[in-house]
């Protein structure tokens, strides 16, 4: 059996490339990287029992992990593949191990070769080119998997061989603190409680531990002595109590007695670099952040070169990385990188490690500013840390992801497109039966379709990681029209760009008429917003219509419904005239927040942080409930009657760690 291969597992088609389960009637799912790796061990040697000493040096690479560990994979596999009583994938034998029991057949590439047989030539040629490029690159670093517990790890510390994390266990809802020894699968609970523990860090040696606990209310700063040899916290005790209305980003041993905060004194202060004393309790505030951008958010030290290097949101996806000496009491700006990194780490007195991309770390040379990359992988690089002077640590994946999901009125929802990525703002074609929406799976923001038979495409190819909004999609599926920093962009779902509308034009909330020959779309001038139209046939012609930010088109010709900018009543145009329909909506943004059928009027709702899409009768005003939403648009599919969006999910992640050459 070739890995790459797919497979039909019993009832489930598996992809090992993307790790993706899919399960008839149910939306595809993607297994963690130590679940996947033992699925195709099973898989790969069927009826063969694998004991817990095969698995931890198969699996594990040899490491010694308790047996726990072991138990909770295979059940989580298990779940994955939707076993049961009547259907099972994976056999426990007693004091023999697990075996695989499924039915297995492989999706050949003779197989593939037939259904895709007009891209085949092309496809052989692509495997050459690859075949070639690998041939004379070299050889590709590996991750190592420093944690396997269930759940989501981030936030990583390094003294030594002491690694410290903040860990929540799937189905909980606060964080603790765990410790391991760097390669060692034995694990720790620090602290245990119904707060979040997190932004920990070592001091130097490895004897005390500084974190921040946040109970719900407010936080404070805890400081603990570590005991060596049996990952114990002792003379446990809070130091610092933040008053009403203060924020802590991060935090860093400065000495013994002192520590780094990153700190916000209000819901509105940018945060800053202030020291804290412990003995004391005073706070001496070291920089004064930009107007513009959250501040100083992030903080780590590095004691013998008696530096200190912060991250400085300015403004968007920006971040500027400082350092400040010790000694000469100045900060002096390194580089500007055009991501939101969420930490850094000194790697030896001159070099700290950064996140530069998607996938991808690289070493930033304080001296000069330089940027060197080290590493590169297709997946999502979050929090990297520094293990010693040749290996970093990172997180893997998301902490949350969103999934594309399709609710009926009677509150069953199913997912419809599911990934360990963000899927979302969808829009729903109701000839076609095709869904676009927006996703960050291939490392930058890029439309996507799904057609009515399950298959992706993606659409557009920016190069850049861009801010893409008000996406909608025509009721024949052709054709896509969505906002870029306010400039309209149409396309036809192939990916053909038809339309960019000028710098300095600025357009808002696109929507295609009913019969999908028009784009209708708000239009800026002098402070004002109309609604503008062009035809597909001739879209060089801008057709002014009349004030208004918010359309809906109506079923019949020269027709749609329309709320003026920052106004509430909705109108009604028919043939150049409009009329008020005495239907009032509050705080509608966008098309994908409203949506006409017939007489009824379905609107999105929102009270503080709560939402939910509502419907009124434009006849009799009457206005009833339909249900709870957790995203701030819809879409709808008339007959039968769906509403799709998106919806955040907590993945698994795992801590990942990687050689380094510097």
């Amino acid at each position: 059996m070739t890995k790459s291969n797919k497979m039909i597992l019993g009832k489930c088609e598996y992809d090992p490339e993307l790790r993706e389960l899919s399960i008839e009637g149910q939306s595809p799912q993607v297994i963690g990287h130590v679940q996947a790796k033992l699925l195709q061990l099973l898989y790969s040697n069927p009826d063969q029992y694998f004991s817990n000493d095969d698995l931890q040096r198969e699996v594990w690479d040899g490491r010694v992990i308790e047996n726990t560990t072991i138990r909770t994979t295979v059940s989580y596999l298990r779940k994955a593949l939707g076993e049961s009583e009547d259907c099972k994938y994976i056999d426990s034998g007693r004091n023999k191990g697990y075996r695989f029991v499924a039915d297995i057949e492989e999706i050949t590439p003779q197989r593939q070769f037939k259904r895709f047989f007009p891209f085949a030539v092309i496809a052989g040629l692509a495997i050459l080119l690859i075949y070639v490029v690998f041939q004379s690159s070299p050889p590709q670093v590996v991750p190592k998997i420093e944690t396997t517990l269930v759940g989501q790890e981030l936030e990583a510390t390094v003294s030594g061989e002491l690694m410290v994390f903040s860990h929540k266990p799937e189905g909980s809802e606060t964080w603790n603190l765990f410790s391991k020894e760097i390669g060692k699968e034995r694990y720790f609970r620090l602290t245990d409680g119904p707060f979040n523990d997190r932004k920990s860090a070592l001091f130097k040696n490895g004897t005390h531990l500084a974190f921040n606990r946040h109970d719900g209310e407010k936080c404070q700063i805890i400081v603990a002595e570590l005991t060596k040899g049996k990952h114990e916290l002792i003379n446990e005790k809070s130091v610092f109590s933040c008053p009403n209305g203060y924020f802590i980003a991060s935090l860093a041993w400065q000495s013994s007695s002192s520590l780094y905060l990153t700190l916000a004194r209000s819901m509105t202060d940018k945060y800053r670099l202030e020291i804290f004393d412990i003995e004391t309790k005073e706070l001496t505030p070291i920089t004064t952040p930009s107007s513009s951008g959250r501040g100083d958010y992030y903080v780590t030290s590095n004691e013998s070169a008696k530096k200190v290097s912060y991250l400085r949101n300015i403004t968007g996806n920006k971040t500027e990385v400082w350092v400040y000496d010790e000694i000469s009491k100045q900060s002096r700006i390194v580089a500007s990188i055009p991501l939101i990194l969420m930490t850094a780490g000194w790697i030896s007195e001159n070099e700290l490690v950064v996140r530069t991309g998607w996938g991808q770390l690289s070493l930033l040379d304080i001296k000069n500013g330089e940027l060197q990359k080290v590493f590169e992988t297709g997946d999502k690089i979050s929090y990297p840390f520094v293990i010693n002077k040749s290996s970093v640590g990172y997180m893997n994946g998301f902490l949350t992801v969103r999934d594309i999901v399709q609710t009926e009125l009677n509150g069953n929802t199913k997912n419809v497109i599911s990934s360990s990525f963000r899927d979302f703002n969808p829009v729903y074609a109701e000839e076609d039966g095709s869904i676009a929406f927006i996703s960050n799976r291939t490392g930058k923001y890029q439309i996507w379709i799904r057609n009515k038979v399950g298959e992706l495409t993606q659409v557009t190819q920016f190069d850049q990681n861009l801010r893409i909004g008000n996406l909608t999609i025509s009721r024949n599926g052709k054709y896509i029209a969505f906002v870029i920093n306010a400039h309209l962009q149409i396309m036809r779902t192939d990916g053909t760009l038809l339309f960019q509308s000028k710098d300095g034009h600025f357009n808002k909330n696109p929507a295609f008429s009913h019969d999908s020959e028009k784009v209708f779309y708000a239009s800026e001038l002098e402070g004002e917003w109309y609604i503008e139209y062009r035809a597909l046939g001739n879209l060089k012609i801008k057709n002014r219509l009349d004030k208004g930010y918010v359309i809906a088109p109506c079923a019949e010709t020269d027709c749609f419904y329309y709320i003026k900018h920052k106004e509430s009543l909705l109108y009604k145009s028919v043939g150049g005239e409009s009329f008020s329909t005495g239907v009032t909506l509050n705080n509608i943004a966008s098309p994908a927040q409203l949506k006409i059928v017939g007489e009824l009027v379905y609107y999105l709702n929102r009270e503080g942080k709560q939402s939910e899409l509502l419907v009124q009768n434009m006849m009799t005003k009457e206005v009833n409930h339909v249900m709870p939403l957790s995203t701030s648009g819809f879409s709808t599919q008339n007959e039968p009657f769906y509403v799709f969006t998106s919806k955040s999910r907590e993945p698994e992640t795992l801590l990942l760690s990687v050689k380094v050459e510097n």
